[in-house]
């Protein structure tokens, strides 16, 4: 009898096709090694997706090894599924996972030296059986959630999106929110809002498709922020002073205005000298600043305070004090009037009102006729030629010194018919002499009318005392 070696090559699974949704097949045993027999998966899968064969064998010894063989597959380094050499073929399964979209084909055989048996009894798709060892299930379509989008605020995050309700199969919505499952939703819902949020948050949401056969897509994601939270009104401070301004400056003291904001809850206005709280004082636009030193720069800032005590930003300006000498003169006098006098002229002026006035110059013809300050609001002037024209002009004087300017010029001519200016302008040596002159001719008359009187009171009271 010619020695034949035969070699086994197993390939269980064959596919026809499936009108009648059944898959046929056989216990096959093969003499030649390379004959292989090819099993299709009546299913498009996906990338991602897990394969499963379970297959038994029969009960006779063997030694060798089994290959699936498929060029299509992940693992495809990984064919070789090694059957033990002492005991009985007990594959129990193999997977493999897909890594592109496509349909599997499995080329499977044995280089097992003896005749082997091996019946394929179930195929799985990630998890899920679609061969029981009889027939063809035909897998579920399981459609996609789609077209999710999302609406946030500050204090809610919603979803809305389409589902796959045309398929009879879909039964819910889950809702997972960062990993977690917070929502089972009935398959008319297409809509969700979730309020336990917080403001400026970014928050993940995945939504997946159930269905009655238990099978749960992967699911779709949406990623968004939630916004800021409102301001709390009774915290947003009060809009800003503007056009600060300063005025009126002189060596202690100094006038700030500004324009106050238009908000309706104004309570205060702050002032503030370089930095340090000044004053806090109710609304106003203007304030005198006192007490400074003179030559001395400043920084002023002034600020608006709500009713919730809200304070707005600081309007800020500097100043420099004047000097501690007075350089503000006086203003001119007004009132100016001139009178005719026999070689003479009389001149009025109002009274200027500064409190540190000191006195008035009286000009004739451009040339100052006072020595000192003219204390009174009127002055003579005399020795003028009748008939000859003058001009006059007054000026204030202050304590400092400080000379205003001149009043505008009055023409003044002294006449022959004026009324004559009497000198009175003797000094004190005059009316001591006077005084002397004239007690010196009057001195004998004093004494005679003094002494007779004086002299018949005494003899009348000598006589009175003999008589007693």
């Amino acid at each position: 009898m010619r020695k034949i070696f035969p070699l086994l090559l197993i390939i269980f699974i064959f596919l026809v096709p499936f009108s009648s949704n059944v898959f046929a097949y056989d216990d096959v045993s093969f003499k030649q090694m390379n004959n292989k027999q090819v099993l299709n998966i009546p299913k498009e899968l996906k990338s991602g997706d897990k394969v499963t064969l379970r297959f038994t064998s029969g009960s006779q010894y063997v030694s060798g090894a089994l290959y699936i063989d498929s060029d299509t597959i992940a693992n495809a380094s990984s064919k070789e599924i090694v059957v033990k050499a002492t005991n009985n073929l007990n594959i129990t399964s193999y997977d493999a996972v897909v890594t592109s979209d496509y349909s599997p084909s499995f080329n499977i055989f044995s280089n097992a030296d003896t005749s082997l048996s091996i019946k394929l009894y179930a195929v799985l798709i990630n998890g899920v059986e679609i061969f029981d060892g009889n027939k063809i299930i035909v897998p579920r379509k399981h459609d996609e959630i789609k077209n999710p989008l999302s609406t946030v605020t500050d204090k809610s995050f919603s979803l809305t999106w389409d589902t796959p309700i045309s398929n009879d199969g879909f039964v819910q919505t889950n809702v997972y929110k960062n990993g977690t499952k917070i929502a089972n939703l009935s398959k008319e819902i297409d809509v969700y809002k979730d309020d336990d949020v917080l403001p400026n948050t970014s928050y993940t949401y995945k939504l997946t498709a159930v269905y009655d056969d238990g099978f749960e897509t992967n699911g779709v994601s949406v990623t968004d922020i939630t916004l800021d939270a409102p301001p709390d009104p009774s915290l947003i401070p009060p809009s800003n002073v503007t056009d600060l301004t300063v005025s009126n400056i002189t060596d202690v003291s100094l006038d700030l205005d500004w324009l106050n904001p238009d908000d309706d809850d104004l309570d205060k206005i702050k002032i503030y000298k370089n930095n340090v709280l000044l004053e806090s004082i109710l609304v106003a636009s203007s304030y005198k600043v006192t007490g400074l030193t003179p030559n001395t720069s400043y920084t002023f800032s002034v600020s608006a305070v709500d009713k919730d005590g809200n304070e707005g930003s600081k309007q800020t300006t500097t100043a420099k004090t004047l000097d501690g000498i007075d350089k503000v003169a006086p203003v001119a006098p007004t009132g100016l009037s001139v009178e005719s006098g026999n070689k003479a002229l009389f001149v009025r002026w109002n009274k200027n009102l500064e409190d540190d006035l000191f006195g008035y110059n009286v000009y004739l013809d451009g040339i100052k006729q006072n020595m000192v300050p003219v204390k009174n609001t009127f002055y003579s002037l005399a020795d003028l030629e009748n008939g000859t024209q003058y001009k006059v002009k007054i000026s204030a004087v202050d304590t400092t010194g400080n000379e205003s300017d001149m009043t505008s010029e009055k023409i003044g001519i002294p006449l022959d018919t004026g009324m004559p200016l009497l000198d009175t302008n003797y000094e004190l040596g005059d009316v001591a002499k006077g005084i002397e002159s004239w007690f010196s001719s009057l001195w004998l008359i004093i004494a005679f009318a003094i002494a007779i009187p004086l002299s018949f009171y005494i003899a009348s009271r000598i006589k009175l005392m003999f008589l007693e």
